[in-house]
């Protein structure tokens, strides 16, 4: 009775971490929710990496548009900062369902200078996205600090 029982259980976690697993690679459930830091609303993975709009643009009211147009965020790193601080780091979108892949930006990672606005981030980078027309659906964003993926996150793109 209790070998069964125990065998039962191992065959319900196996089941249910296959499930977890299916359900984390997969990139249309895993839209990557806001959160807010200090008032402010950001996209990405919180406590690593986040998005936020500058004054010309209402991200989470207007989402990532398909237009081809270049518009101007300030991404914001947290983590160990002398890990980050002087590092390049490279914003890469992967289409769903597909092989297609843009590097978005690249730049080197600054000091957060922007404290009072969100205070918790050890750095930060100021960067333009731009999506084409044909762009519109779901994306992979990965960011990668020297070769290795940093964090990511998926993104709706909007035509």
């Amino acid at each position: 009775m209790v070998l069964a029982l125990v065998i039962s259980l191992g065959v319900i976690v196996k089941v249910t971490g296959t499930e977890q697993r299916e359900e984390k690679l997969t990139l249309e459930n895993n839209l990557s929710p806001w959160f807010i830091v200090n008032g402010n609303d950001l996209i990405g993975e919180e406590r690593k990496f986040g998005i936020i709009d500058d004054s010309f643009v209402n991200l989470k009211e207007e989402g990532f548009r398909a237009d081809g147009e270049s518009n101007k965020y300030v991404f914001y790193f947290w983590g160990e900062e002398e890990e980050l601080v002087g590092n390049r780091y490279r914003l890469v979108a992967t289409r769903e369902n597909s092989n297609e892949e843009k590097v978005m930006y690249e730049q080197m990672i600054s000091s957060n200078n922007n404290y009072e606005e969100i205070p918790s981030a050890q750095a930060q980078s100021g960067g333009r996205i731009a999506f084409d027309q044909s762009d519109a659906g779901t994306w992979l964003m990965e960011v990668y600090i020297n070769g290795r993926v940093f964090s990511s996150f998926s993104i709706e793109v909007r035509s």
